[in-house]
């Protein structure tokens, strides 16, 4: 019988890890493999029998080489993540920012409406801004953490490396529809009052808050995910090159 031939999908199913440890792996070369027309490809025998040595802690195959720098917030290359944030934005027509697994803000606003940006201008503001990002990373997924404390629409994503959670990437500061935005004209005054403004001075922002359709707003929480995702293998990237950095200087202090 022929030897049953592995996608890069199929192996991480089969291994239990994500895709971009498949790529490190093979990078080290310890992951046995191959290129057909570009395309990674295993042969399933061959990873049965890696498999096996890997159980048995076998000295003749070549361990994979293992990050020991810290995998923490300080590792997330935001330097590189905020220019695909600022693209991401403007594109999609909401708010981005990325926030630390508390809620507390790792990068600049992306693309914030006028509306957002006078609320943040107040102490009490950004005080209650921050409470809604760290209600919404909590609860991602409860319709009332989606919702900021005027009233605006949040979405958010994890990025995890390693099996560590880093940092959210949230998108925001937009209503759906023109039920949306006159939801939020009638939430406006408690906002204003809440944060110690006068009502007109917050609403007359309130035309430049972000208003998208329920389409957009399923295709945004679609693309977040692969936004997320792209910050994921940056953070791996990056750990992994401070890993080798790190051994090199481990070597070169022995001589």
């Amino acid at each position: 019988m022929a030897d049953e031939l592995l996608t890069v999908r199929q192996l991480q199913e089969l291994l239990g890890v994500d895709r971009v440890t498949i790529y490190r792996l093979l990078d080290s070369g310890a992951l046995p493999g191959f290129k057909v027309g570009g395309q990674w490809r295993f042969s399933r025998a061959e990873i049965e029998a890696w498999l096996a040595r890997q159980r048995a802690g076998g000295a003749a195959d070549r361990q994979p080489w293992r990050s020991s720098a810290p995998c923490g917030v300080e590792s997330l290359p935001l330097s590189c993540m905020e220019p695909v944030q600022d693209i991401f934005a403007q594109a999609v027509g909401v708010s981005v920012l990325s926030v630390d697994p508390a809620g507390k803000p790792l990068t600049a606003i992306s693309n914030p409406c006028a509306f957002c940006e006078h609320i943040l201008a107040h102490p009490k503001g950004r005080a209650r801004c921050q409470a809604s990002w760290a209600r919404l990373v909590q609860s991602p997924l409860d319709p009332e953490a989606q919702r900021c404390h005027a009233g605006l629409h949040l979405l958010a994503e994890p990025v995890e490396v390693h099996g560590e959670r880093l940092a959210w990437v949230v998108a925001g500061e937009f209503v759906v529809g023109a039920l949306g935005l006159e939801a939020a004209r009638q939430r406006a005054p408690e906002a204003a009052r809440a944060i110690g403004v006068p009502e007109d001075e917050l609403l007359r922002y309130l035309s430049d808050i972000h208003v998208i359709s329920p389409a957009d707003e399923a295709k945004i929480a679609g693309l977040l995910k692969k936004v997320a995702a792209t910050f994921v293998e940056l953070t791996a990237q990056r750990v992994t090159l401070l890993s080798r950095l790190q051994h090199i200087a481990e070597l070169a202090s022995l001589r």
